[in-house]
């Protein structure tokens, strides 16, 4: 939280020059995420992601294996 808040005065102050900002200003300042950070949660979805895509994959594959492995008189149709 500390580093937000010097991040947030580094944007408030900028090139030697303070300007007038008020409370909502400075809320939105901290609250704004950069490209830095989105990439970053998209990175991590991603690895959320991707694994379960690949279990369920497998899930599949294994459901398939099972029905092709019995024997066909044991398989009713629907």
């Amino acid at each position: 939280m500390i580093v937000e808040l010097i991040v947030a005065f580094d944007e408030v102050i900028s090139l030697g020059r303070k300007e007038n900002v008020v409370l909502g200003q400075m809320k939105q300042y901290v609250e704004m995420e950069s490209p830095e950070e989105r990439l970053h949660k998209l990175v991590i979805e991603r690895k959320i992601s991707d694994p379960k895509d690949l279990m369920q994959r497998k899930a599949s594959e294994i459901d398939n294996n099972r029905l092709s492995a019995r024997p066909h008189h044991l398989c009713r149709t629907l």
